[in-house]
């Protein structure tokens, strides 16, 4: 793995043994990762008292900010378990410790998941829980146990993994990313002071966004409130023209031209722009989503399909845009102030698949069977002990 690829460059890595912080640049991959995760990483962390903050950097760490085969869908395990969830797994080779320095390759059976959700409850059912035996193995790292998400880095260090700077690079992503703002309870949903504007304007064109959103399998709360935002609740000179969504270049050959303010190294400039004029709402509504679904894997992460709420999808546009960190909150703000998702088709959850295992034969046959079976019985205990811990090394294709 490059730290720079997937976590964000280290802008001050020392060779020395010291305990010389460490900082990272702000990656995309791992902003967006944890727009993505974030919102259940608080909701886990209050629940079982631990740092969501610490959660999340070590999800980031283990998994790539998410893009290491293991993580990625349809596998979602983030912490790199072994064993099986609810019947599910997967087989990879991963590397293990030799405990004289040598390495060694080997197939294990790693827990598969619905979803990042279930892998990250799972990761709190261990810290909670404990090892085989040790329940206690993890508290040093609770909430309650220490005066700060350092010390619960720290006390993880040579205990959840060998590397003696782990806590470094838990502590530099925190304070990269801001991820303590995960440590706080959930503030309430932030609401507006409502507008007859937009009102009127979302009256004009729900119908429409929600016919075509059911067809795109998409939200059609997200599009609308993103086009309040774009078109200022159809107010703006773009609006005029039946453009809501700021598409520029030409439809079915009409087009106008709009001084645009440019952001430039020596500041804004102004600038002529040529955006698409449209016969109608509707037809401004068809053509954006035509224009996401151009690249087929941002329309993927747009869809119900993939995401099983709309914060998913805002959170995910926020990670696109690097102007505005904020711009889920507004979309989310204006889809709670007037109800949006009440447009939104009704998401069907994804309930992992039960397996269903077969009645074990109670009979008894003979003496020597009856020892083969508690010999067996034994190493397979022996067996299901190791594959409960978390991986320290992890294969990935990159």
């Amino acid at each position: 793995k490059k730290d720079d690829d997937l976590l964000g460059k280290i802008i001050n890595k020392s060779d020395k043994k010291d305990s010389t912080p460490i900082k990272y640049t702000r990656n995309q991959s791992t902003a967006e990762f944890i727009e993505e995760v974030g919102e259940s990483a608080r909701e886990i962390g209050q629940k079982n008292d631990l740092y969501a903050s610490v959660m999340i950097a070590q999800a980031i760490l283990e998994s790539g900010s998410g893009n290491s085969g293991l993580s990625r869908s349809p596998n979602y395990n983030l912490f790199g378990i072994k064993g099986s969830f609810e019947g599910e797994y997967v087989q990879m080779p991963t590397l293990e410790d030799n405990g004289k320095g040598g390495m060694y390759t080997i197939s294990a059976k790693f827990r598969k998941y619905p979803s990042y959700k279930e892998s990250l409850q799972d990761y709190a059912t261990l810290m909670t829980g404990g090892t085989s035996g040790r329940s206690t193995f993890y508290q040093g790292a609770w909430k309650s146990n220490t005066d700060s998400y350092k010390d619960a880095t720290k006390y993880l260090t040579g205990r959840y993994a060998t590397d003696t700077r782990y806590n470094d690079k838990l502590n530099g992503l925190i304070e990269t990313y801001n991820l303590t703002q995960y440590d706080q309870k959930k503030a309430v949903e932030q609401k507006m002071k409502k507008s007859k504007k937009t009102e009127a304007f979302i009256k004009e064109i729900s119908g429409d966004a929600k016919e075509i959103a059911a067809k795109n399998d998409m939200y059609a709360s997200v599009l609308i409130a993103d086009a309040i935002i774009q078109s200022t609740s159809g107010n703006n000179i773009l609006a005029e023209k039946n453009n809501i969504f700021l598409t520029k270049g030409s439809y079915k050959e009409k087009s106008v031209e709009v001084d645009t303010v440019k952001q430039t190294k020596k500041g804004p400039k102004l600038e002529k722009v040529t955006y698409k004029e449209y016969p109608s709402y509707k037809e401004s509504i068809e053509d954006h989503v035509a224009e996401v679904k151009k690249d087929k894997d941002v329309y993927e992460e747009m869809t119900t399909s993939k995401k099983d709420t709309y914060k998913k999808v805002t959170a995910y546009m926020t990670a696109q845009k690097k102007e505005d960190r904020h711009y889920h909150k507004k979309l989310n703000s204006l889809i709670a102030t007037y109800d949006l998702k009440d447009f939104d088709k009704k998401v069907e959850q994804k309930k992992p698949v039960k397996v269903v295992k077969a009645k074990k034969d109670t009979k008894k046959k003979t003496e020597n069977i009856d020892m083969l079976n508690k010999i067996g019985q034994t190493m397979t205990d022996k067996l299901s002990e190791s594959l409960e811990k978390p991986v320290k090394y992890q294969v990935t294709k990159n």
